[in-house]
């Protein structure tokens, strides 16, 4: 968790770490790292508080179904909106019952992990569903579905019985959970800690206003190191710069926008494109570098093409890149690595800087 201005940072397949840039978002479930308040209903269990979680304090609880046969969970009911995109999320770890469950009630549909043989599996066809191991014994776990009505019960347990709650316990076995999560869209963010009410967090956009490289010179070199932090590929290409006076991922000012995978150049409303990007699905390396009569791209150390386009950088001041957004669809991205050279690099220095 960390305050207004401050980076996170995301280690995934990057122990080095990258700028992790997301989207508005809100978490509508209550007292998400406290199972033990009354906002979380217990159904046929009881709960402990005071073990390691995955941040490495003590903040994870632990949950016991009792030595009855009933159905043995715990859950909210919350009011969404009907037939909207929603991402149930949760880290849960084993603790004697073999699978563990996080689902939704109406519709039924989540994941569920086989902590014997290691999988993750989905239940009654989500849209979409993810987990990740990790250290420790813990897994997160996310699925997407379309709600039906206006209510969602959000419930995890524990079960010896594959997508069945409901058994008789032994009144020992348990398991761990930390961070659940509520959020209208189609995939699951990072953690958003809520108490006694729903938590917006903002938008997150890197910006640098105000460049003395863009205002002393004509020229420049643009590099970024990222990927697509959704690895949704051809489908989405969630990665966005805006490079220029404007703000807008799109059709405004005057500068190098690059999103859907391609590179364009704006004047006012006028677009030239300048060609393909990049494939955003795996970590790469991007340079357009501008001589003052033409741009040239490299990524991964091939070049894309040379472009000449009138321009003029008098109002070329400003770097933004984050969590914009394009027809609806948010563009969500891990930044590595970004560079600003105050000259045209060569061919050769482009491919030596871009080469993976």
């Amino acid at each position: 968790t960390v305050g207004s201005g401050e980076p996170r940072i995301d280690f995934q397949g990057n122990t080095k770490g990258a700028l992790l840039l997301e989207p508005q978002r809100s978490n509508d479930i209550l007292y998400s790292q406290d199972f033990s308040n009354a906002a979380w209903a217990k159904g046929g269990t009881s709960v402990t508080s005071g073990f390691v979680s995955p941040d490495g304090t003590l903040n994870a609880d632990k949950i016991t179904p009792t030595g009855i046969n009933e159905a043995h969970q715990i859950y909210q009911n919350k009011t969404i909106t009907s037939n909207q995109s929603y991402t149930i999320s949760a880290f849960m770890k084993f603790g004697g019952y073999r699978y563990l469950e996080c689902r939704e009630t109406f519709g039924g549909k989540g994941i569920g992990f086989d902590t014997t043989t290691q999988t993750f599996y989905g239940i009654n066809t989500p849209t979409s569903f993810k987990g990740v191991i990790l250290k420790n014994g813990w897994v997160k776990m996310e699925a997407t579905y379309t709600s039906i009505g206006t209510s969602a019960f959000f419930l995890l347990y524990a079960t010896p019985i594959l997508m069945n709650p409901t058994f008789l316990g032994d009144g020992t076995s348990h398991f761990y959970t930390y961070g659940a999560q509520l959020e209208q869209g189609s995939y699951a963010t990072s953690i958003i800690p809520t108490s006694g009410s729903a938590v917006t967090r903002v938008q997150d956009v890197s910006k640098i206003v105000n460049s003395p490289i863009l205002q002393a010179t004509n020229q420049f070199t643009l590099f970024f190191d990222a990927k697509d932090f959704l690895n949704y590929g051809a489908t989405f290409a969630n990665i966005m710069f805006v490079l220029g006076a404007a703000e807008s991922p799109y059709d405004v000012g005057s500068g190098i926008h690059i999103y859907n995978k391609i590179w364009y150049y704006f004047n006012g409303s006028s677009a030239v494109t300048l060609g393909i990007c990049y494939n955003a699905t795996t970590d790469s390396k991007f340079a357009i570098s501008y001589d003052g009569t033409k741009y040239t791209r490299y990524a991964n150390g091939v070049k894309l093409g040379t472009n000449t386009v009138s321009a003029s950088m008098s109002n070329w001041d400003t770097i933004t890149n984050g969590s914009l957004s394009y027809s609806g669809v948010d563009r969500v991205f891990n930044l590595a690595d970004l560079k600003l050279y105050n000259t045209a690099l060569t061919d050769a220095e482009l491919q030596a800087l871009t080469t993976i």
